[in-house]
């Protein structure tokens, strides 16, 4: 049996051509997915696929930051959070 460097190079190529491929399906299924609010809590919990618990201890431990992923205002006693939703996205890309 007679292997030819050539062939092996195909392989290469082939692995590269399916890697931007499955790339491109990611970014297709991502946009006919549902469009998330990802200023509202619920919004970014599914985005990031966390729990209201696992939201909290982010914002605490800070991982989420305070005036980069989220904006706090106090309206008399309630305090009210706003994500902002392109800190949301770039921490999820960060993440991978």
């Amino acid at each position: 049996m007679d292997i030819s460097f050539e062939n092996l190079n195909k392989i290469v190529d082939i692995l590269e051509k399916l890697d931007s491929l499955n790339s491109k399906i990611l970014n297709i299924e991502n946009r006919l997915a549902p469009k998330l609010d990802l200023t509202k809590r619920d919004g970014v919990k599914k985005y990031l696929d966390i729990s209201d618990s696992t939201l909290y201890q982010m914002m605490n431990d800070g991982r989420l930051k305070q005036n980069i992923h989220y904006k706090k205002t106090i309206n008399g006693k309630r305090v009210n959070i706003t994500f902002v939703e392109s800190a949301i996205v770039g921490f999820k890309e960060n993440q991978k």
